[in-house]
């Protein structure tokens, strides 16, 4: 079975093992069929016997019956019960020992003595219609009926020895076929065990090889000896790839080693500074969301990403690629607007890290009208807020909270709510932030850019000072809402 699969070896197992043991059923059945037959005749036969001395009875009865009451229906009964006996002899005539087949002949032959002594008694009732003319004859025909039931009696004994010894017969082989096979189901049992012992061990000793060899590549050692080919196709696959992963993880650890060197050169550059704008709050503004450019920290990320990926860590993959989404869309957000549905993405992707931390301490829920997702607004508005939300309200609390994003329209505006049911904040405090008077504002850990932040920015961007507003008590939540005029045909889809 030199290089087959794991498949045909087991259908070739499993169909071996159906044909034995359908073997085996089969020799069982008809062991059983063979005993049940031969019980059947030996009862069969029997009956027959004793059946033969009860029809000759009946059959004196009825003639009998037929010569005091002279009624046809006694006749035809008497012709009957004779005509059975007579039948019930051909039938075991084929199934009886040399010693009761003597005996059957002289049933047989003492039947047609009585048959033709009846007859005599008939004619002569016919002729005479004398009583002493028929009645020796009768009473003959009587004496013979006896010796039949003295040969039956004499018929079942012989029989019932002739059948004590074919049932010790009958008992031998069962027991022989019994042991033959139970030691047929133990053979079978001890192939099965032995195929699946020597199975096992064909199939776990070389993933065991694989096993110890992917610890030490976990662990960075990847000074390896390549394996060799394997008698089973999928191992040999598994080799083989596992052969061509360390290659090209080598060959990736080098290319990682040249790009951290230049990832090295690239942090020490200076980042460009931004153009001198025309207009004061386009500079102001550009100046507020370029806080942040994390180039190296997003490129690092990428190569964490890529080695989460061949070592096979899916979950810390996703993790690693929401916080370059996150990185990423801050920095193409510097120099123009996003929209409602850029936002809410980069919002699932942040709502993604801290359900993953927290588990079911933080809960997340959208509720946001489709024709607004085109809706134009400043990049980076809506992650600092729920990260405000969570950092500030939901996180200090022991049971955790949730968090909610509403977007619908309203009047000419579209309408976006950041709620959260957490700790809340003093009207003071709200005060401090839509004031810009809070000179210790808290910058976000994600991206560096604060809730003070945002408020300026949106300031800047709209003439309106409402644009956004926070509703909020102590220990009760906190809405914060943002309202953006809408531009028919411009920023609503």
């Amino acid at each position: 079975m030199k290089n087959r699969s794991l498949k045909f070896r087991l259908i070739w197992f499993i169909t071996s093992i159906i044909i034995l043991m359908a073997m085996l059923n089969v020799y069982s059945i008809f062991t059983s069929k063979t005993i049940e037959t031969q019980y059947k005749e030996m009862i069969n036969n029997m009956y027959n016997i004793n059946q033969i001395g009860t029809d000759i009875n009946l059959s004196v009865s009825y003639f009998d019956n037929y010569m005091s009451s002279k009624t046809q229906s006694n006749l035809d009964y008497y012709n009957k019960y004779l005509f059975d006996a007579r039948d019930k002899i051909e039938v075991l005539k084929g199934s009886m020992d040399e010693k009761s087949l003597v005996v059957l002949n002289n049933i047989e032959n003492t039947i047609n003595s009585y048959s033709e002594k009846a007859n005599d008694t008939y004619n002569k009732f016919l002729l005479s219609g004398k009583f002493d003319e028929f009645y020796p004859s009768f009473t003959e025909t009587k004496m013979i009926a006896s010796y039949i039931d003295d040969y039956v009696r004499q018929l079942n004994d012989n029989y019932l020895k002739y059948n004590k010894s074919v049932y010790q017969e009958l008992k031998a082989n069962t027991r022989k076929s019994g042991k033959l096979i139970i030691g047929l189901f133990i053979f079978i049992t001890f192939m099965c065990m032995a195929f699946a012992f020597a199975f096992s061990k064909e199939i776990t000793m070389p993933l065991n090889e694989l096993v110890e060899a992917s610890q030490k590549v976990s662990k960075g050692d990847f000074e390896i000896e390549n394996f060799n080919s394997s008698d089973i196709y999928e191992i040999n696959v598994l080799y083989n790839g596992f052969n061509i992963m360390v290659g090209d993880i080598k060959k990736l650890i080098v290319e990682m080693k040249e790009k951290a060197n230049i990832e090295k050169k690239l942090k020490d550059q200076e980042m460009e500074n931004l153009k001198i704008e025309n207009m004061l709050k386009e500079a102001k503004f550009k100046s507020l969301q370029s806080q942040v450019n994390p180039h190296f920290l997003f490129n690092t990320l990428n190569a964490i990403a890529q080695t989460s990926e061949i070592e096979g860590a899916y979950e810390t993959e996703r993790l690693i690629d929401s916080v370059s989404d996150i990185l990423r869309y801050s920095l193409s957000m510097v120099d123009r607007t996003s929209t409602i549905g850029q936002e809410i993405e980069m919002v699932k992707q942040y709502m993604y890290i801290q359900e993953t931390r927290f588990k079911d301490r933080i809960g997340f829920n959208l509720n946001v009208d489709s024709k607004l997702l085109n809706v134009e607004m400043p990049g980076m508005t809506l992650q600092p807020l729920v990260e405000n939300s969570f950092i500030h309200g939901i996180d200090p609390k022991e049971d955790g909270g949730s968090i909610s994003i509403n977007a619908y329209r309203d009047l000419g505006y579209c309408i976006v709510e950041v709620i959260d049911d957490g700790m809340g904040m003093s009207q003071e405090r709200i005060d401090e932030i839509l004031n810009n008077k809070d000179v210790h504002e808290h910058h976000g850990h994600t991206t560096g850019i604060g809730v003070i932040n945002v408020v300026n920015r949106l300031k800047l961007l709209y003439d309106y000072d409402d644009v956004l507003t926070i509703k909020s008590a102590e220990n009760k939540g906190t809405k914060v809402s943002i309202k953006i005029r809408l531009n028919e045909g411009v920023n609503y889809a």
